[in-house]
């Protein structure tokens, strides 16, 4: 039942085409879990899967981490080499 203090979400049932509302709080959940089902008025199950958008997002963030990781690889090699010249310079 909705009352005047909930916010609730419009959907459409991509199945029978029914209008229907959802709370809101209910709808984010269903989103951040994927694969989460529900079903519409009509009992036609349904669920969000996993976008384009999504999966480019995840990926940006692995390729982030792994440069990150490539970088941090790199500097302390650098840091490295400049030690070990400086020690040949000694010599």
């Amino acid at each position: 039942m909705m009352d005047g203090n909930e916010v609730y979400t419009k959907l459409n049932c991509g199945e029978c085409g029914i209008f229907f509302f959802v709370p809101a709080a209910f709808d984010n959940e269903r989103r951040q879990h994927k694969e989460a089902h529900f079903v519409c008025p009509n009992g036609h199950q349904r669920c969000y899967k996993e976008t384009l958008a999504d999966q480019l997002g995840k990926k940006c963030d692995e390729l982030r981490d792994r440069l990150t990781v490539s970088e941090k690889s790199l500097l302390a090699a650098e840091r490295k080499v400049s030690r070990l010249e400086k020690k040949a310079r000694r010599k």
